[in-house]
């Protein structure tokens, strides 16, 4: 008999797949994909192999990155990813399994606990994170998170694809450092705005006479 973990939701021939996994089923007859349906494995020559196809998030850290001035910044960002096995279609139009990215992601996690999957894809993040940040001044990363975190994305979407997996949603939650860089940069922006406001309010209020 096989091992519980090769027969995990199986039924002697029968292989009853949950729509957020897909089953691989390999031998004899080739390669069949299935994502929330039953089918059918030969004990003795076919082996079924599970990859989880559910949304994961990815904490990914950078610590003690130097920028483009040498400033070294701690980074904090949240990422979301899934297998790219249903990409978006038209509106209206129901979406298609893609088993070319699926492939892809059978070939590199295949088999995989989910822990190792978001070490991987964590890794891949945090480089990407790591190479913007050193081409990037602090004003530019303190006054533009949402640009910044647009330029990883971009950076990082190739090799996520080419892993078989898509980029739903890349956010940075900090900025910081250990030097109190940041916090006396916020300070200086808070003191130009707090110095602005009663220029603004003299230029607003009639002369009296």
């Amino acid at each position: 008999p096989k091992s519980d973990a090769k027969t995990r939701g199986t039924m002697g021939n029968v292989v009853v797949v949950p729509p957020n996994k897909a089953a691989v089923i390999s031998g004899v007859g080739g390669t069949k994909f299935l994502i929330g349906e039953c089918g059918w494995a030969w004990w003795c020559c076919n082996n079924v192999d599970y990859l989880d196809l559910e949304l994961m998030q990815l904490n990914v850290s950078s610590r003690q990155v130097e920028t483009g001035e040498g400033v070294k910044l701690n980074v904090d960002a949240v990422t979301q990813v899934k297998v790219a096995c249903f990409p978006p279609n038209h509106e209206g139009m129901e979406r298609m399994l893609d088993k070319g990215n699926l492939k892809l992601a059978c070939q590199h996690f295949l088999g995989e606990k989910t822990k190792a999957v978001q070490e991987s894809l964590t890794a891949t993040m945090e480089g990407h994170q790591r190479q913007v940040l050193g081409t990037l001044t602090v004003e530019k990363i303190y006054k533009d998170r949402e640009a910044f975190a647009n330029t990883v994305k971009e950076g990082v979407l190739d090799d996520m694809k080419n892993m078989g997996y898509e980029i739903v949603s890349y956010v940075v939650t900090d900025v910081s450092d250990d030097n109190g860089y940041m916090d006396a940069l916020g300070e200086t922006q808070t003191a130009k705005v707090n110095l602005g406001v009663p220029l603004c309010r003299d230029a607003f209020t009639p002369s009296r006479r």
